[in-house]
């Protein structure tokens, strides 16, 4: 807890050996974690000074940079880089970020090509070019050569094949992706990567009893570690089997008594197995085992809010704040007054606890959270306001305050819609937010598109095809709004969304 102290402990031993790099490295990124970037900077400059020949310097200081949104000073260094170790993978592959997000995927493909013309067998090079051209959506086969050549290139090596597994399966390909990772268990039988990643893709496979029989078999190759049987766990209830799921979490937690997360997840399973007295049996040992643990109260509370024991719950999240006073334990204790009906000591609480802390956001976003499901808008929106006050890149905030706005009339709902999609150009809700809300505003094409996107990201959500259809049919694109609609309409899974298509079926 002293980081000035720390920091000075840092900067002597940075100084004492020219030959060693640890000490300026955790220097340069404590300073960053403190959010110092003109310190980081500074002992990221002085390492490419004290060893200037060392690529790791300059890709130290480039990262540095980068951060600092230096991008041609970051462009320069991880250059550097490279230039002093032609086959330096971290160099080139920063650079080809960079190539990608300046829109230049060609200058990334020449530079992977000649470091490969350079060092034909390197591995790492071909996992790089192979990892930048699925960012860069080159298709599948031309992703998947080159993991092949890097297989074969070294069959024996693990990391390889494992790239090739895992981008199958990003690539929602399971079969691929077992039929890779077979090969894989076959050359590399007692590699327990090759058996985790073939249990992963067995379970995608739906071979879910294949899936399981690897499992047990890591758990052989790795006997008296709790990893592997937190891995079998998680498939087991994944699969529906609650009970055999408990039983691997009770072995791994004999092997890591300390491990808080196979506490949580055991008394959740057994408040899901409806066993609220064995749930309960478990957190008195937790409290025994950790008695200035407040997770072990926040369970308490948990299991007596399962049970409907709104007194026996608050007094437990009290014991938990006592503790340890955070804005999510804070957030339990205001929702158990609500739900036993002292709303107004609840107020009470809640107005004493923002005033003390203010730049909390748990509560807030909680509060927000509520209000939101209760269709109250303002409360909501005054919420999710001082959230991003403390926070301005929270996203989640972002994007709730964007939807109220187009509820309300918010002229302010595209600019933090717009902001979200920045910070998240990835998360599916946040571009269906933006799309509806520039369909609303009459930028239909543009709106399309990210509509487009976000039923492309999450296939499986509906409520975001049922989004997508409406803006199609908006746009006079009817039968494309009608194949959306009929597909929602013919799904086997039953949904709310299917009655409203339907409807809207009709109209079109």
């Amino acid at each position: 807890g002293d980081a000035e102290f720390g920091l000075r402990e840092l900067e002597a031993a940075a100084s004492i050996d020219p030959n060693q790099n640890q000490a300026d490295i955790a220097l340069v990124f404590s300073h960053l974690r403190r959010g110092d970037g003109s310190k980081a900077l500074a002992a990221a400059r002085a390492l490419t000074e004290k060893q200037p020949k060392n690529p790791v310097s300059f890709q130290l200081l480039g990262g540095v940079q980068l951060a600092q949104k230096d991008r041609a000073g970051a462009r320069a260094s991880f250059e550097r880089a490279l230039a002093l170790a032609p086959s330096y993978v971290p160099a080139a592959s920063s650079l080809a970020e960079m190539d990608l997000a300046d829109k230049k995927p060609d200058a990334a493909r020449s530079r992977f090509a000649a470091m490969l013309a350079k060092d034909p067998k390197n591995e790492q090079i071909l996992l790089a070019q192979a990892e930048f051209e699925a960012r860069a959506g080159a298709p599948a086969k031309d992703v998947t050569a080159l993991l092949l050549k890097a297989v074969a290139i070294n069959p024996q090596s693990p990391n390889a094949r494992l790239a090739l597994i895992n981008y199958h399966l990003r690539a929602k390909d399971p079969r691929a992706a077992l039929g890779a990772a077979q090969e894989a268990a076959a050359a590399l039988p007692n590699d327990t990567r090759v058996i985790e990643a073939l249990a992963f893709a067995q379970e995608a496979a739906g071979e879910t009893n294949q899936a399981l029989e690897s499992l047990n078999r890591l758990i052989a190759l790795r006997p008296g570690t709790a990893e592997p049987l937190l891995k079998l766990a998680a498939l087991h209830a994944r699969s529906g089997g609650y009970e055999r799921a408990i039983e691997a979490l009770k072995r791994a937690q004999k092997l890591a008594p300390e491990n808080r997360q196979i506490d949580r997840d055991l008394v959740g399973l057994l408040l899901l197995q409806r066993k609220p007295e064995e749930a309960l049996r478990q957190v008195r040992d937790l409290q025994a085992r950790a008695p200035k643990y407040a997770g072990g109260f926040v369970l308490e509370g948990d299991v007596f809010i399962a049970q409907r024991k709104f007194a026996e719950a608050e007094r437990a999240y009290r014991e938990a704040l006592k503790l340890e006073p955070t804005g999510a334990v804070a957030a339990k204790l205001i929702a158990v007054l609500g739900e036993s009906g002292k709303s107004k000591e609840a107020e009470t609480f809640t107005a004493r606890w923002l005033a003390e802390q203010p730049r909390d956001v748990a509560v807030r976003l909680f509060l927000a959270d509520r209000a939101l499901r209760q269709r109250e808008l303002k409360a909501a929106a005054t919420h999710y306001t001082a959230v991003i006050g403390v926070e301005p890149n929270n996203v989640v905030a972002l994007n709730n305050l964007a939807w109220i706005g187009g509820e309300t009339g918010d002229p302010k709902a595209v600019a933090y819609a717009e902001r979200a999609a920045k910070l998240a150009p990835n998360n599916a809700s946040v571009l269906d937010t933006l799309g509806m809300l520039l369909v609303k505003r009459g930028e239909t094409e543009r709106g399309l598109q990210h509509l487009a996107q976000a039923r492309k990201l999450a296939p499986a959500r509906f409520d975001l095809r049922l989004n997508h259809a409406r803006a199609l049919a908006a746009a006079g694109q009817k039968e494309a709004a009608r194949k959306e609609l009929q597909a929602i309409v013919e799904t086997k899974e039953e949904i709310a969304e299917k009655r409203v298509a339907a409807e809207l079926l009709k109209t079109l």
